[in-house]
């Protein structure tokens, strides 16, 4: 049991962890792209691509933490992806256009799988 969320939590973290950094980065360097109100396109095109690639890095630790049923621990941080990111959706949705906040969910849940399948698929080949 312990495992199973330490394997869920690590893969949460990996992912808050590098979007927290890469944001960092991103508004020391370009601090007037990100001031008042929403992004221009490529940026969010950018952070969408980050949030994509860092939900794959999130499924993958997952999987690689989990010792058992490795998918299942990855379709658990999927579904935390959802309801978190539609916990998002809804608390921000004055902030941020709807079709960002879904493409973020979708997206997250995307890359959260093919990350966890990757490293499931890796255990197969052996």
């Amino acid at each position: 049991m312990l495992r199973s969320i330490i394997a869920i939590a690590g893969g949460y973290l990996s992912i808050a962890i590098l979007t927290m950094l890469t944001f960092a980065v991103l508004f020391n360097f370009f601090p007037g792209v990100f001031s008042g109100g929403f992004s221009p396109l490529p940026w969010v095109l950018l952070i969408l691509a980050f949030g994509f690639i860092y939900a794959l890095a999130g499924g993958y630790i997952t999987a690689y933490l989990a010792t058992q049923a490795r998918f299942n621990h990855v379709l658990a941080l999927a579904g935390l992806m959802v309801v978190l990111g539609f916990s998002s959706a809804i608390f921000s949705s004055a902030a941020q256009p709807l079709w960002y906040q879904l493409a973020l969910i979708v997206l997250g849940l995307a890359g959260v799988l093919l990350g966890g399948r990757w490293r499931v698929s890796q255990e197969v080949g052996k």
